[in-house]
């Protein structure tokens, strides 16, 4: 859910760059919309193609201004996306999508609904015994840890919303509630 913020901050924050630069080179220069359009990608982008009007003394710091605030925007998407790629980040959708595969699979089932002391110990049970299960933790330490292992099909939600009980049952299982731990 964190980078989705973030991913959708970097697209709000491009978006209002261009708005920016196309309205100021509009004011500025009093060129059309689409030639201030044009000047503001060649700024942001750093191309420095030739500009469409001789830049005033406003214009050339409004330009000066749009390139610092543009190459920190794109600095900050850059390493946004090598967090993404490198950072784990990838490697969780990847985890993500294998566990939402995993789980169309399955057919009579156990959810555990918590991995705290009580659940852990079911989990021992459940995998000595080879029975398919999948847990649900609210708690993200708790999580990570079980995400540690390939067998164990597991996510992050509160067990007593309906939704995230949904997400675990696609026909028929067995419940194990141990949230009270």
């Amino acid at each position: 859910m964190q980078q989705n913020k973030r991913t959708l901050y970097i697209l709000y924050l491009l978006v209002a760059i261009i708005i920016v630069g196309t309205g100021g080179y509009y004011l500025l220069l009093d060129i059309g919309l689409m030639d201030a359009f044009y000047m503001t990608s060649i700024t942001i982008s750093t191309v420095g193609f030739q500009e469409v009007t001789p830049l005033n003394a406003p214009a050339q710091l409004f330009t000066i201004i749009l390139i610092f605030f543009s190459l920190g925007t794109l600095g900050y998407t850059g390493s946004q996306l090598i967090s993404f790629f490198f950072g784990g980040t990838l490697q969780k959708v990847w985890r993500e999508q294998k566990m939402k595969d995993q789980l169309n699979e399955l057919s009579d089932h156990i959810i555990v609904c918590g991995a705290g002391e009580t659940g852990q110990h079911i989990i021992q049970s459940l995998e000595t015994e080879e029975v398919k299960f999948v847990v649900i933790e609210f708690e993200e330490d708790k999580l990570e840890a079980l995400q540690d292992y390939d067998n164990i099909i597991a996510f992050q939600g509160d067990a007593t919303q309906d939704e995230v009980l949904k997400k675990s049952w696609n026909r028929s299982c067995k419940w194990l509630d141990c949230c009270t731990q």
